[in-house]
C-alpha cells in the first residue's frame, strides 16, 4: 500500500494469474453429474433463493461434484469485528445479517457494533480473534459445507482474488490489516498495566489476550483461508488456491474469471482463445452459453466442438445494492453432466413467473422460492389533492 501526496492510502488491485495460481486436474467417470454456482456473498446471498431453490435441486439432482467459483463470502462481513470500522461507505445503509448479530451477541452481548457496550476498543479487540474464528469456522464454512450435504457431494471451491467484485482475498487483507492494529491496542493495554500495577487487575485476573503472540494464529494469508473457515482436512470439501482452475477430464476448464466484457459470451470466448479449453466462468455478471464447431480434417470430414459459459450470481441484490446494475446481471446455476467422457450441461436462469416467485425448471421438474422475494424495497405514493378531493382542474 502507497500514500499519495495527502497522505491518503490507496490499496491497489489484486491481480490474478491462472499460471501463478495453478491448475487441479479432475476427472469425472461416465454418467458423473456436476453442478456450479459462484457469488452468493455470504451472508448477503439471496437466501430465498438458496434455501428454496439451490438446496432442494442439489437433493433431488444429485451431483456427484459441485464447483464453488468464487465470491462465496462477502469482505465486508469481517469488518463488523475489528475495533475500527472499515466498512464501505454506502449511500443506503443495510440491517446485520443475522449471523453476523449472532456473533456479535454472543462475545460482546449486544446485538449491534454501534451500541455503547461494542464501542469499547479494549472490549472489541479483546473479542476480534475469537469473533473472526466464531464468524469464520461456525458460519462461513458451515456455508461453505452446506453445497456437500443435500447429496453428500464433493465440493471444489475456488476463492476468488479478481478485483472489480468483492473478493475472498480482501478477507485475508483485511484481517492482516485488522490483526495489526489490534495488537498495538493490546500492547498500549500492557504497557498502561505495567506502568499503573496499582490501578490494573492483578495478572492472574487479566485476559489472556493481553499475553504476547495471542493473536498470531489469526489467519492473514490466502493459504490460511481453509483454517479461517475450518475447512481444513475436510472429507467432502477442499478449499483450493485463490483464483486457481479446474480442468475436467483434460478438456474442461472451472474458473472464477478477472475481467468482463460488454457483450454475452464474449469474456467466454476470450477465455477459450487464450487457454484453448471448454471455458465454465463466473465473474463476469452475465447467464450465457455459447457452443460452436470448427472443422478439424476435411477428408474425411472430422469436427470438433466447443463450449464456454458464463455464470450468474446469487448475492441478494439489494443487501448489494451499492453493486451497479452491470455486476448483477443475471442469477443462474450450471447443472450438467458427463457423457461419452465430454461435459454437458448449460445454465439453468433463475426467472421470475407470473404468480411474482422466481423459480427455475430441470429435467421437467419446477423449483420455486417459498414466497416472492427479490424485489427491493417497494413503496407507494399519492397525490394530496387528490386524496382531499379537492383536485384542481
Amino acid at each position: 500500500m502507497k500514500k499519495g501526496v495527502l497522505n491518503v492510502v490507496v490499496s491497489p488491485w489484486h491481480k490474478t494469474s491462472l499460471l501463478e495460481a495453478g491448475v487441479y486436474d479432475l476427472q469425472l467417470e461416465e454418467g458423473a453429474k456436476f453442478v456450479a454456482l459462484a457469488h452468493c456473498q455470504y451472508p448477503d446471498h439471496d437466501r430465498s433463493l438458496v434455501e428454496g431453490i439451490v438446496y432442494p435441486f442439489l437433493e433431488q439432482y444429485k451431483p456427484d461434484a459441485v464447483f464453488l467459483l468464487g465470491g462465496m463470502i462477502h469482505d465486508d462481513a469481517f469488518n463488523n469485528f475489528a475495533p475500527r470500522d472499515d466498512k464501505r461507505v454506502t449511500v443506503h445503509q443495510q440491517p446485520l445479517a443475522p449471523e453476523i448479530v449472532a456473533v456479535l451477541s454472543k462475545h460482546l452481548g449486544t446485538s449491534t457494533k454501534d451500541s455503547k457496550a461494542a464501542d469499547d476498543g479494549d472490549e472489541l479487540a479483546y473479542k476480534f480473534r475469537d469473533m473472526v474464528f466464531n464468524f469464520g469456522a461456525d458460519h462461513c464454512g458451515q456455508f461453505i459445507d452446506s453445497f456437500s450435504q443435500p447429496a453428500s457431494s464433493q465440493v471444489f471451491y475456488i476463492p476468488s482474488a479478481s478485483p472489480l467484485l468483492p473478493n475472498e482475498a480482501e478477507i485475508m487483507n483485511f484481517l492482516y490489516y485488522a490483526s495489526k492494529r489490534v495488537v498495538g491496542h493490546l500492547q498500549k493495554v500492557r504497557t498502561w498495566m505495567d506502568k499503573h500495577p496499582d490501578e490494573a487487575p492483578p495478572p492472574a485476573e487479566r485476559p489472556k489476550v493481553l499475553e504476547e503472540g495471542s493473536m498470531d494464529d489469526v489467519p492473514t494469508r490466502t493459504q490460511d483461508f481453509a483454517r479461517l473457515l475450518g475447512l481444513v482436512d475436510h472429507p467432502r470439501v477442499q478449499v483450493l488456491r485463490f483464483s486457481s482452475g479446474i480442468r475436467v477430464n483434460d478438456t474442461d476448464l472451472f474458473m472464477v474469471g478477472d475481467f468482463r466484457r460488454r457483450n454475452s459470451l464474449t469474456a467466454g470466448m476470450t477465455e477459450f482463445e487464450q487457454l484453448h479449453h471448454n471455458i465454465w466462468r463466473s465473474f463476469d455478471g452475465k447467464v450465457a452459453d455459447g457452443w460452436f464447431t470448427t472443422l478439424a480434417q476435411s477428408l474425411p470430414t472430422r469436427r470438433r466442438q466447443y463450449q464456454f459459459h458464463e455464470i450468474g450470481n446469487l448475492m441478494d441484490s439489494e443487501r448489494m445494492g451499492y453493486q451497479r446494475g452491470y455486476d448483477r446481471w443475471g442469477k443462474s446455476i450450471v447443472a450438467g453432466r458427463v457423457v461419452r467422457g465430454q461435459l454437458h450441461g448449460c445454465n439453468i436462469p433463475i426467472i421470475r413467473g407470473a404468480n411474482g416467485r422466481r423459480g427455475i425448471v430441470f429435467d421437467g421438474i419446477a423449483y420455486e422460492e417459498n414466497m416472492a422475494a427479490g424485489r427491493g424495497k417497494q413503496q407507494t405514493l399519492g397525490l394530496v389533492n387528490a386524496m382531499k378531493g379537492t383536485r384542481k382542474r
